[in-house]
């Protein structure tokens, strides 16, 4: 993966290699020439318990785990923090550029994982790493600006974020800081679903190929809505979960988007629209939501940065809307 600055990247608990609840997160934020990691879980169910954790990476011979220490449970719960050397992690030679994840080995069967791009992992194929594994780690492809597990500061600030001047970094976490790491620690809760540990088994369309022409496919077979009383200038209509196969394959992996399945899980639908009278066609993919600061900082790190309320009271605090991404 590329440099980054500050990421939040989230953790799941896997029973063999099923996909289970997420139990927790991590922070990975750059500090001159070192890279500090905080992780934070709860409802783990692990008791008096200790388990390594490691980054791993991916060469020619599997993926290499670069072992950071050990995090201590209690009643569930449990926090680790460890400084590393972003050049060389752990004396292996591996850089952060070729880290893909965190793993957390629980026992034979269970682990707690955070992947960092769409490669699997195949926890069979998981060695420690050492000076011999690191001469040829493989070229790792640019993650998914929207992975849903996690997002770069660089590319995912609040607007209000960013002009904020951080408190000492020693004593104290900036407030933008303290908000992530507030909606994170809240979204462990948010998005602790069932049904996310899967994707939805969404039918095999024919759709047309050209934007036009699919937009008038959706317009024939979707109910039209108007969720804002005083907008004119989109069409819009109401989608279910299933129907997200139905937006261009570049944005099929929104099904697996946290904040995505929170909001429609929710509310039991979502809302697509499209701006009257342009071309190319201007698509709007829309979550339902109420407007709290938590969930304006989910929202953004999940790629829908703009809310817009279905009042019109000017004060959106407490207000029912949709939060949303334009799509290409």
């Amino acid at each position: 993966m590329s440099e980054f600055h500050r990421m939040v990247t989230y953790l799941y608990l896997y029973e063999g290699s099923q996909k289970t609840r997420n139990v927790g997160y991590a922070k990975i934020e750059k500090r001159d020439a070192h890279y500090r990691v905080e992780i934070h879980m709860k409802n783990t169910g692990l008791m008096e318990h200790d388990i390594p954790v490691y980054f791993y990476a991916q060469n020619t011979n599997g993926f290499p785990g670069i072992l950071l220490g050990s995090i201590h449970f209690s009643r569930g719960a449990g926090e680790f923090k460890e400084s590393v050397d972003a050049a060389h992690i752990s004396n292996t030679g591996y850089n952060i550029s070729n880290i893909k994840g965190i793993f957390c080995p629980v026992s034979d069967r269970q682990m707690i994982l955070s992947q960092w791009d769409d490669d699997a992992f195949d926890r069979n194929s998981f060695f420690p790493a050492d000076s011999s594994t690191a001469a040829e780690p493989s070229i790792l492809k640019e993650p998914h600006a929207l992975n849903a597990a996690h997002v770069s500061e660089e590319n995912s600030t609040p607007a209000s974020e960013e002009n904020s001047t951080p408190a000492s970094e020693e004593n104290s976490a900036p407030a933008s800081e303290a908000l992530d790491l507030k909606a994170a620690e809240a979204a462990v809760d948010l998005c602790n679903s069932p049904s996310e540990s899967a994707s939805p088994q969404i039918p095999d369309l024919k759709m047309p190929k050209s934007h036009s022409a699919r937009w008038n496919f959706i317009m024939e077979n979707f109910p039209p809505v108007a969720p804002f009383p005083s907008e004119a200038y989109f069409d819009w209509v109401q989608l279910e979960l299933k129907d997200l196969r139905l937006l261009p394959k570049s944005y099929w992996h929104l099904n697996n988007n946290s904040f995505l399945l929170h909001g429609f899980f929710n509310y039991h639908h979502l809302i697509l629209g499209k701006k009257k009278d342009t071309q190319p066609c201007e698509w709007i993919l829309g979550v339902p939501g109420v407007f709290q600061n938590p969930e304006r900082v989910m929202a953004t790190l999940f790629g829908f940065p703009d809310f817009h309320s279905t009042s019109e009271e000017h004060t959106k605090t407490g207000q029912f809307g949709y939060w949303l991404r334009p799509l290409e």
